[in-house]
């Protein structure tokens, strides 16, 4: 359970962090825009590392997912080929990262297991850190409705959920606590306080993710200059100057105790004193061309390609009950194959009254509405290939579906050979007997493909409709599907 569950947000994080990189490259293009538009990217970003579904568009920037047939697997499945079929050689049972015994935890269970530690320890360190900083608070003094004056406080911030305070330090100012008081006011107008806090449980979740750091870190930054933009706008005359004496005044080098508070001098210093004394007002259109831009951008990184290609399609498919005619079906472990799609090729899941409890348990390949190919599967005994010819070893392994008097697969032709599996192209032969004898049927010939697990000991076969598929088509799904 754990192990899927991190393989799980593994998947999510790999894709927030193409979505973070994207963001990254908008928000140095935004520079002289105001900041609440790279603020609103950020939430995409909060999206994709929380929200565990996604949106499919055709022309999304992410690539497609690889979704799962089955919850019972564990695999990876980032929309990228080539990577989704490198983690998931190492993370399977085949891999050599287990020993075989049942009893053993493989490694991405003991990776799962330091994953939840560390959002303990990380959770435990910020509530210690947050009761210290509550017990600096024991003696603060209120000012006016939500604001209080403490004395062991180096810099102003924001803290509480339902209703926030403002802390601000005793020795303050007066001119710097007038606009201190209007940019933490502004944290609570636009709901930061909380923001943040959902944003530290996503950093809480994905704290093994380099890229989620710093997008929190930019996060906060761009948090604060929206915060210093909206007091500047709300003052009369040009304040910009006095504004960045109050952000030196109060900038200190010292860390919050916590991430948790939306402080006011967290931010970069040098950053916020060059936002403010470049900010100057947008003309509206450009601000509204630009926000229909960025929505259009997040919708785009919120959805997802279509998930045609790259599917992995586990056996057994679809049977939940052991049966007397289907006990075969459960001698092995269950498995699954990887396979690349074209292009509209979805997989479905037969209806209940056409599944099948015979060996074949057919799974099927649809483009819209048109049936291209039907996937099965069956166990085999291995043969000592010294005993057989090799060329004549796929005849042993194929004999379940080859023995038929008017079904039975030949023309066998490897395409895809390794130590321990075999890919290749065949052809289906069809008796028409229709109330005749077999020699007098016709027979139809179908395209094919045949595949091989001498570790797994399991075949897949995929048998297409007529005309349904190019013979570069066939090649280009026979070479990419694994059996694992």
């Amino acid at each position: 359970m754990a192990a899927q569950l991190f393989l799980h947000i593994f998947r999510m994080s790999f894709t927030a962090c193409i979505v973070i990189l994207f963001v990254i490259a908008i928000r140095l293009l935004l520079k002289k825009l105001p900041k609440v538009l790279s603020c609103a990217l950020w939430g995409v970003v909060l999206f994709r590392l929380l929200c565990p579904f996604s949106f499919e568009r055709p022309f999304s920037l992410l690539p497609a997912q690889s979704q799962s047939l089955s919850p019972n697997l564990m695999q990876i499945s980032t929309g990228i080929s080539l990577i989704d079929q490198n983690i998931n050689q190492l993370i399977s049972p085949q891999s050599g990262f287990a020993n075989g015994s049942p009893h053993s935890v493989s490694w991405i269970s003991l990776v799962a297991w330091l994953w939840i530690v560390g959002i303990i320890l990380f959770l435990i360190y910020n509530l210690i850190t947050l009761v210290r900083l509550h017990k600096k608070l024991i003696g603060a003094v209120r000012v006016h409705t939500n604001v209080y004056f403490v004395d062991e406080i180096a810099t102003p911030f924001v803290i509480g959920i339902i209703h926030p305070k403002i802390y601000l330090p005793s020795d303050i100012e007066a001119e710097d606590q007038r606009f201190v008081e209007m940019h933490e006011k502004m944290h609570i107008r636009y709901a930061h306080h909380m923001i943040k806090l959902i944003a530290f449980f996503a950093l809480v979740v994905h704290w093994f993710n380099p890229l989620a750091w710093v997008a929190f870190i930019l996060f906060c930054k761009d948090m604060e200059m929206m915060c210093d933009e909206c007091v500047l706008r709300n003052m009369d005359g040009d304040v910009r100057r006095q504004y960045s004496k109050t952000i030196l005044h109060l900038a200190t080098n010292k860390r919050m105790l916590t991430v948790l508070p939306v402080a006011f001098g967290e931010g970069n210093t040098k950053t916020r004193i060059k936002n403010i004394l470049s900010y100057h007002k947008v003309a509206i259109w450009i601000v509204i061309s630009v926000t229909i831009l960025l929505v259009v951008i997040s919708l785009y990184l919120l959805s997802e390609r279509p998930s045609n290609a790259n599917k992995y399609i586990p056996f057994p498919a679809y049977q939940v009950e052991k049966t007397t005619y289907n006990a075969h079906i459960y001698d092995i472990e269950p498995f699954r194959m990887y396979i690349d799609l074209p292009d509209g090729w979805e997989v479905r899941m037969p209806p209940e009254e056409e599944r099948s409890s015979l060996f074949f348990t057919p799974v099927y390949l649809y483009k819209d509405d048109t049936l291209m190919a039907i996937c099965g599967y069956h166990i085999f005994e291995a043969i000592d290939e010294t005993e057989i010819p090799r060329e004549d070893y796929y005849q042993v392994v194929y004999s379940g579906i080859r023995l038929g008097s008017l079904y039975r697969w030949d023309d066998y032709q490897p395409i895809v050979n390794s130590e321990y599996m075999e890919t290749a192209l065949a052809n289906v032969y069809v008796v028409q007997a229709d109330g005749m004898a077999a020699a007098a049927s016709p027979t139809t010939v179908l395209p094919g493909i045949l595949s091989y697990n001498k570790q797994l000991q399991v075949y897949v076969a995929v048998q297409f409709s007529s005309d349904t598929v190019t013979e570069e088509e066939r090649e280009i799904i026979a070479k990419s599907i694994r059996l694992s």
